[in-house]
């Protein structure tokens, strides 16, 4: 999208879409830089329906009790059960977008 230009995007069952709740935009989730290059610690709570969408977009390399792992494009994508997520991206925004687009805000 070019600068000073917006895009209109609407989506069935999004609260910010539907009802104009940004509550994600002013949340405490943070995004940490770990272990080394391209990986990425997401702090968020995790719900039932994000370990759904992601089971369902790659290749289940772990799952149970504690976590949720699975290669999606050729990158590792973990959920964990307590919270927050472990993933492969360029950089912190890669990271939130990366997130948001497997699992869902």
């Amino acid at each position: 999208i070019p600068q000073g230009e917006s895009l209109n995007v609407e989506a069935s069952g999004c609260e910010v879409c539907e009802n104009s709740n940004f509550s994600h935009m002013s949340s405490n989730d943070t995004v940490s830089s770990v272990c080394g290059e391209d990986k990425y610690q997401i702090n968020t709570e995790v719900s039932d329906e994000a370990f759904d969408r992601l089971r369902n977009q790659g290749e289940v390399l772990a799952d149970n009790n504690y976590i949720l792992r699975v290669r999606v494009d050729g990158k590792e994508f973990a959920l964990y059960r307590s919270g927050g997520a472990l993933l492969e991206a360029k950089d912190r925004g890669h990271a939130k977008a990366r997130f948001s687009e497997i699992v869902g805000i």
